[in-house]
């Protein structure tokens, strides 16, 4: 009994002597408030300093309270944007403000600003083209608005990795639809997940012979998880019911063979105008043909799809770079996160059920 008590004394010694704040600053002969900032990668503290800082926090053996950081999250949120540190919705070669305009876009960025402002940040929308200033401008735009968090939004190319600007100073995240910034957390649709959705729906809903159409770029922006997702699922057809993906930058040119040869019943697809030309070749939607659509916004209202949650989407990506900040990461990761949010089926007048018709 003497020796377990020994043990036990031992034990809560040992975890209430740990390394404080307070501690790695007398060691470092620097402030608190110093050593603070070092540790979360803040701009005013030199480079070499922030090395230094975190080299004596590991031979110390140093790690934050994690209901002290909890704490400072939720103090953070209460003051307001003016004592956080502003985002930055960054677009690359947009004109006329399409992020603010266009369906496909301005979900994602509201859904951003509402859970900005929900956590006490602020969020700019930097839109421009390559020809009004050279990128690499940004670095004083960044540091002349407070800015420490980037969302890099679509479209977005070429792609900023190849300027210069500073990534290093900043908690980053891509958007869906980039995959061309090797390095960024991504957040994005769960393209595979919505297609199993998709299929789920066409079995309810009494279709067999389900065609996909698909741009080369968007399903390469998409990192071809929409093909992935259809390939795998059409495993669940017949042999004779598995129609070729149509895949090109100039489908409409071919659709008409691919209807004739394939005879789908139902078509999915990304593109707005699918509708009216499958009118123009002699075939009745949705009575012949039905169509699904895997990205509905306001331009497709009342069309049968996929609602991808384009709100839910940008907050996460908010949710992605606010957490960095807290923990004090900066810069392109190793190995970053991929979060995928799952899209949900909508039903609609362009697919019916079959049984009906």
């Amino acid at each position: 009994m003497i020796k377990g008590k020994t043990d036990v004394s031992v034990t809560f010694t040992s975890s209430m002597n740990k390394t404080t704040l307070k501690d790695l600053a007398l060691a470092l002969n620097l402030s608190c408030s110093a050593v603070s900032s070092a540790l979360n990668g803040r701009s005013n503290i030199p480079a070499a300093t922030q090395e230094r800082v975190r080299k004596m926090a590991v031979e110390m053996g140093y790690r934050p309270d994690a209901r002290v950081t909890q704490l400072m999250s939720y103090l953070r949120t209460g003051k307001g944007s003016r004592n956080a540190p502003n985002l930055a919705w960054l677009c690359w070669d947009i004109i006329g403000g399409d992020a603010e305009t266009k369906p496909w876009l301005k979900g994602f960025l509201n859904g951003a600003r509402n859970r900005a402002d929900e956590l006490g940040y602020a969020i700019d929308l930097i839109c421009f083209t390559s020809s009004q200033f050279p990128p690499h401008r940004l670095n004083s735009i960044f540091a002349a608005r407070g800015i420490e968090g980037i969302i890099l939004s679509h479209p977005c190319w070429p792609s900023p990795l190849d300027t210069n600007l500073k990534w290093s100073n900043f908690a980053l995240a891509e958007l869906e639809g980039m995959e061309g910034a090797p390095g960024m957390a991504h957040v994005g649709s769960h393209g595979t997940k919505c297609l199993q959705t998709v299929f789920s729906n066409f079995v309810r809903l009494g279709y067999r012979r389900p065609g996909f159409i698909v741009s080369e770029w968007v399903n390469q922006a998409n990192g071809s998880q929409w093909t992935a997702g259809f390939l795998q699922n059409q495993r669940q057809l017949t042999a004779e019911d598995r129609i070729p993906i149509l895949e090109s930058d100039d489908w409409s040119g071919l659709l008409a063979e691919w209807m004739q040869t394939h005879q789908p019943d139902v078509i999915v697809c990304v593109n707005n105008e699918i509708i009216d030309q499958i009118k123009s070749l002699g075939y009745r939607v949705p009575e012949e043909v039905a169509v699904v659509h895997l990205n509905l916004r306001s331009d497709v209202n009342g069309w049968a799809g996929i609602d991808q949650r384009h709100e839910d989407i940008g907050a996460a990506a908010v949710d992605v770079v606010t957490a960095q900040l807290n923990r004090g990461e900066r810069g392109l990761s190793k190995f970053p996160k991929y979060i995928y949010i799952s899209g949900k089926w909508v039903d609609g007048w362009t697919c019916p059920p079959r049984t009906l018709q």
